[in-house]
């Protein structure tokens, strides 16, 4: 598999899977209670936005939507850890493999993946920025 084709796997599961907290979340406003449960339905609305734009940013190939996914992902391995150790389980373990295999391909080609030929045509002072890291 391509490093592309990895690229769009990750983009595109960030984006479904915000889709999905989002959906949830409407879910829970939907109920009878939502009244106990509305900062609950909006934290997953924020966290599914932020992973959909996270995504399309990964996709555009733009430096900003790496850092964002990898925040993401390094915020959220401690939690994924604790449920896994506490709640052992097919489901759980398959999410925390595949955020794992996730944040290991992100550092694995992090070079590849932040340096894009786009981020220059959009930032003016990208050659000053790319000299003065060279002098340092």
């Amino acid at each position: 598999m391509t490093l592309r084709a990895k690229r769009i796997a990750v983009g595109t599961y960030e984006i479904v899977t915000g889709v999905i907290d989002i959906g949830f979340a409407i879910g829970l406003m939907a109920t009878s209670d939502w009244h106990r449960k509305g900062l609950v339905a909006a934290c997953l609305i924020a966290y599914g936005a932020i992973k959909m734009v996270a995504g399309i940013g990964f996709l555009r190939e733009k430096s900003w939507g790496y850092v964002m996914i990898l925040g993401l992902l390094l915020m959220l391995l401690p939690p994924d850890l604790y449920r896994f150790s506490t709640q052992p389980g097919p489901g759980i373990a398959a999410l925390l493999a595949i955020h794992l295999a996730i944040l290991l391909f992100m550092l694995k080609h992090r070079s590849s993946l932040i340096h894009t030929h786009h981020d220059d045509h959009n930032r003016p002072l990208a050659p000053a920025m790319k000299a003065l890291n060279e002098r340092l």
